[in-house]
């Protein structure tokens, strides 16, 4: 017969056993049953974003469901294409005129290439006149609109194919996406209850528990990260005014939203401007772009781990290790999915329905704890 020492083991082993398996089904599940069934979660996922506003339209206005959850989808709907055509639309024409400038752009820089050598500055003062005016020569001569047909232009076309390809079943998955998104909405309270029916009580709770925590974390972590970029942004604005570089502000805005990249973070920016200055003759505003850079990625990756712990409840420390498993296990994602699992099940043992290890005692219960042993 098993003593309670053992019982409680066990107890422990079986937890820890069933937590793997569910991670492992989940695992399986997102990776070749998700395609099949994603457009009817995506459905789910819409119906819970409109669900509070369809129970307003239904108990205060007095307007069937059925046309409130269509009314409140097609508006979702609408939001999210005005998003993707604002995006589309901006990156499309910022990125036209990058290419059709390109040319300009390079002329410009050839001649601050050419006055600069011609000034003894930089690292061209140690190259022959000859090889600087063949390269000049080179760079002026070269036709760049065949990056729209070269290599660049034929792996756009290649993707460009590839979507014409899927076309067709793209259309059908957003039209499924779209009627199933309004019948779920529509249905949502029944399908919310049989969900639950399927499980028993105390797994009932513990579904809506998991359920509230990852809202409650997926929020904090936004509001983290928005405090890590203000800082970022401000941190920015300070130096680049300090040391005359403009425009500060937009500049300053720009570099703390590429702030948001794991690893390289604002040295995406950062680093190749400070390197395009030493190459220019300018390595005392190198010398001070790296500098920044070295001040804000040291605060951010100090600040990072204490104020997205503080919000989310983790120690610094622990935050740190699960932002840099996620990141090497799973990628940019790993860093929001491993801290918000841990950050779930942390709080599913704190509230006692599951137990995953023991807890901490403090100095009294440990002799507390000595002395009943010795007793």
């Amino acid at each position: 017969m098993l003593s309670k020492r053992d019982y409680k083991k066990l107890h422990y082993l079986i937890q820890v056993a069933f937590i793997g398996v569910f991670l492992f089904l989940a695992y399986l599940a997102v990776r070749y049953v998700f395609g099949a069934i994603a457009p009817f979660i995506i459905a789910f996922i819409a119906a819970s974003l409109v669900e509070p506003l369809v129970r307003i339209m239904v108990s205060k206005l007095r307007i069937p469901r059925g046309i409130s959850s269509s009314v409140c989808i097609v508006l979702l709907l609408l939001v999210l294409l005005a998003i993707g055509a604002f995006l589309s639309t901006y990156i499309w024409k910022e990125g036209k005129d990058l290419v059709f400038n390109i040319p300009a752009y390079v002329n410009q820089i050839i001649d601050y290439l050419k006055n600069t050598a011609q000034n003894n500055n930089g690292i061209f003062a140690s190259i022959p006149d000859a090889v600087l005016e063949k390269v000049f020569a080179y760079l002026s001569n070269y036709d760049y609109s065949t990056l729209l047909t070269g290599s660049v232009g034929g792996l756009v076309l290649g993707y460009a194919g590839d979507m014409v390809v899927h076309i067709p079943s793209a259309i059908v998955f957003f039209i499924v996406s779209v009627v199933s998104s309004i019948f779920m909405s529509i249905s949502f309270p029944t399908v919310k209850r049989f969900i639950l029916a399927q499980f028993k009580p105390r797994m009932q709770e513990l579904i809506l528990d998991v359920k509230r925590t990852l809202f409650s974390t997926i929020w904090k972590y936004l509001r983290s990260y928005s405090i890590l970029m203000f800082i970022t942004f401000a941190e920015l604005l300070i130096f680049f005014l300090i040391f005359g570089f403009k425009p500060a502000l937009p500049l300053a805005f720009l570099i703390s939203i590429v702030d948001i990249l794991p690893v390289l973070g604002v040295g995406t920016i950062l680093i190749p401007w400070s390197a395009f200055c030493l190459l220019t003759g300018s390595p005392w505003r190198a010398l001070i772009i790296i500098c920044i850079y070295i001040v804000v990625t040291i605060v951010r990756q100090i600040l990072e781990p204490k104020v997205i712990g503080d919000h989310v409840g983790m120690l610094p420390i622990l935050t740190l290790f699960c932002i840099w498993v996620g990141l090497k296990l799973f990628g940019f994602g790993g860093m929001f999915l491993i801290p918000i699992t841990v950050v779930i099940l942390k709080n599913l043992h704190e509230s006692g329905k599951i137990k995953i290890w023991k807890p901490l005692m403090n100095a009294d219960e440990k002799n507390e704890g000595g002395e009943n042993a010795t007793t």
